[in-house]
């Protein structure tokens, strides 16, 4: 499959693998998603080619481009770039192109699906925050790009581990310190021992006996 259908390629690896959807979500989008947007719009031209070069049928490209969109472009972490199926490289040509793709494919007027309808608060929000050029500045500058290979949950762990590595490291610390402090205690307690048995002469010093 071409460069121009690797978007579609991986929207068909996961409709018939959903297992794969978390790694593509920590991932970057593929090549070409605008191309997917168009199937996923029913645009007849993008879906015969997409269909002919997978050798799938029409309804099974459009379905994976669905897929695709639901699972990867609108998760819960992803921001209003990715949303719009794109990264911080697009140009404003690019990002309105696919919203307008997005909305042919969610409106209430095409898709009559209530779940999906829904979906175009995320698209119009997602644009609204990027559409001009001193807005997306401003979304730049409050919202850095998601470290992408790293989930949240993952992070949390890592921080958690830190955590506990950190409050393992000085429980041993505080545990090392205190048989320090009892072990000196117990040393001097058996040198003040050893003086007062010296003292009453029951101590191991040697008297010379007088000849």
């Amino acid at each position: 499959m071409t460069t121009e259908l690797s978007a579609v390629r991986v929207a068909l690896d996961l409709l018939y693998a959903p297992s794969r959807v978390r790694i593509a979500k920590s991932r970057p989008l593929p090549a070409r998603v605008a191309f997917l947007l168009r199937v996923a719009a029913r645009d007849a031209e993008a879906e015969d080619e997409a269909a002919r070069a997978s050798e799938r049928s029409r309804e099974a490209v459009h379905a994976a481009a669905l897929f695709f969109i639901e699972q990867v472009l609108f998760d819960a972490e992803s921001d209003s770039y990715r949303i719009l199926g794109a990264d911080r490289s697009a140009s404003m040509v690019e990002l309105r192109r696919n919203m307008a793709l997005l909305l042919r494919v969610y409106h209430p007027d095409v898709e009559r699906d209530a779940d999906r309808a829904s979906s175009v608060a995320k698209v119009t929000q997602a644009w609204d925050n990027l559409k001009t050029a001193e807005r997306r500045i401003r979304y730049d500058e409050t919202h850095p790009p998601i470290e992408l290979g790293r989930s949240k949950t993952s992070a949390s762990r890592s921080k958690v581990g830190s955590k506990s590595e950190s409050k393992g490291r000085i429980g041993w610390e505080r545990r090392s310190a205190g048989r320090r402090e009892t072990r000196d205690r117990a040393e001097k307690f058996i040198r003040l021992l050893h003086a007062i048995l010296v003292l009453f002469g029951l101590g191991r010093r040697r008297v010379r006996r007088r000849s």
